[in-house]
Formats: C-alpha cells, structure tokens, sequence
C-alpha cells in the first residue's frame, strides 16, 4: 500500500476512535475541509503544517499517521 492510501487509512481510524466527523476534525486542526476530505480519500498528501495539526487534534503523533 502506497503512503497516501496508508496515511488515509490511518487518519480515518483515528478520527473514528476519536468519533468525530470529517467537519469536526477538519475544524479542530483548522485545517480546510475540501482539502482534509482528500487527503481522507488517498488523492492528496498532507503538507507538514496540516499532518502536525491533524495528529495534535486527534492526540496522536506523526508517527501513528504515516505508519
């Protein structure tokens, strides 16, 4: 499995455990929801700024995203 489709999967199990909705996550790393719903669907990487703050709104680390 490539980095995007892992990466992907791996945030949307988190974001689930944590039961938000994509909006809500979205909102909590300020991070835009257009943008968050493709990283989600694998078709976009994260840039570092938006990875550092999606693993910080799920109290996650970097590392648990991209493994």
């Amino acid at each position: 499995m490539d980095l995007k489709k892992r990466f992907a999967q791996n945030l949307i199990e988190q974001r689930e455990k944590k039961g938000l909705t994509p909006g809500q996550l979205a909102e909590a790393a300020s991070v835009d929801l257009d943008h968050l719903e493709s990283i989600e669907g694998g078709h976009e990487e994260p840039l570092l700024e938006p990875l550092v703050k999606l693993a910080a709104s799920l109290g996650v680390t970097t590392d648990e995203l991209l493994r």
